[in-house]
């Protein structure tokens, strides 16, 4: 049966304004965005961004909200009675389908999810684990997180909800977790939508622009890039963004920048909003993250779409992208390959390297057409 009211619940840690946790953002908003023209959204979530101790300025909480003038609406709650507002929410809408953005959330997952269990809510539950089920996501904080998975499989949630997985390795990440009975659904990510091409950057004079953007987290593999550039003679300029999540790994990478040669310099530009985040992609010749493992990868999507081809590892959704001249994916394994990489994306002449920008916003734009997203979130939604 289809969702009579043409809505569903929408709970995640942050939302925007927020942009500090990256990657959950961009879905949910795309998801939003994408869903409102037929199926507006209800969303709640929490009221500042992630690190932050104040709310966002300007933004009334604890009360819904329009967002950007669509018929979808958002509630950032305090800190104060989070749960108990989250269950009078449920409460008056116990048959709204329930989309969780995360696996481990104690408020905006877990909560609801006992809350689920425990009849206030009757609706459909569908539950993104975005990533936090990856062999490497687990690697961090294993004891608690094996704990907590091993008492949701054992009071049997695989056969009350439905998860949703966003490429096939995370659906066998969800099935290795909580078994072959567990109901996925595989379901790719709303991406941003790509715009006309920009004018081709200009060639490298008097250096390539490389950009980093991404958690300061060993995830994240900046380490790695910068291990690699030590070996590179052609001039670089890699500029780093993104939060300080991880201060001691920072000082190995401080560390491994000042071993760099004379020809590569870095420069960290912190934390910045998207559309900074954008201009800075527009303005740098290639984009390059070694991460461990990424749900989707929009910042890869996002350089993609604005034609700077990506030099990735081959743990992401984002795979042979040199056969489509989109850039390189890579394993981690294999520091040879991405210097030879490297070495390719740095001796191209303008024209070639004005043919891979090209290829690049190609490659988005065709992915983005041709995925049917509208239908299949609805269908996603429904019973």
């Amino acid at each position: 049966m289809a969702n009579p009211l043409g809505k569903a619940l929408l709970l995640t840690d942050w939302f925007a304004p927020g942009y500090r946790a990256g990657g959950p953002i961009s879905s949910t908003v795309n998801l939003v965005k994408g869903l409102s023209p037929t199926m507006p959204m209800l969303v709640v979530t929490g009221d500042r961004d992630l690190g932050d101790t104040q709310p966002y300025e300007g933004i009334r909480a604890n009360h819904w909200v329009a967002y950007e003038g669509t018929a979808t609406q958002v509630q950032y709650l305090s800190p104060a009675d989070r749960r108990k507002r989250i269950r009078t929410i449920l409460r008056q809408h116990p048959t709204l389908p329930l989309y969780l953005n995360s696996m481990f959330s104690p408020d905006f997952t877990l909560w609801p999810l006992w809350l689920h269990l425990r009849g206030a809510h009757r609706g459909k539950v569908v539950l993104a684990p975005r990533g936090m089920l990856r062999s490497s996501a687990l690697a961090f904080k294993p004891i608690k997180k094996k704990l907590l998975l091993s008492l949701l499989h054992t009071i049997g949630l695989q056969r009350r909800i439905c998860f949703h997985a966003t490429d096939a390795t995370e659906a066998k990440d969800i099935r290795s977790v909580f078994g072959p009975a567990a109901k996925v659904v595989q379901l790719s990510n709303f991406p941003v939508q790509p715009e006309a091409r920009k004018p081709v950057k200009a060639a490298p004079a008097p250096a390539w622009k490389l950009l980093f953007v991404g958690r300061i987290h060993p995830i994240k593999g900046l380490l790695h890039a910068l291990q690699v550039l030590q070996y590179i003679s052609h001039p670089v300029e890699l500029t780093i963004i993104g939060p300080m999540e991880d201060p001691s790994y920072w000082k190995d990478c401080e560390a491994a920048i000042q071993k760099l040669p004379a020809n590569i310099s870095v420069s960290y530009a912190g934390e910045q909003p998207p559309p900074k985040v954008k201009d800075a992609l527009l303005a740098h010749h290639f984009f390059i993250l070694p991460t461990h493992g990424e749900n989707f990868g929009h910042a890869i999507f996002e350089a993609l779409a604005t034609g700077t081809p990506v030099l990735i590892s081959d743990q992401t959704p984002w795979r042979w992208l040199k056969k489509h001249k989109a850039g390189w994916d890579l394993p981690l394994s294999e520091p040879e390959a991405w210097k030879t990489a490297l070495h390719h994306a740095l001796t191209m002449t303008a024209h070639e390297y004005e043919q891979w920008s090209r290829s690049a916003h190609r490659f988005a734009k065709e992915y983005f057409a041709k995925q049917d997203l509208v239908s299949s979130y609805k269908k996603l939604f429904s019973k």
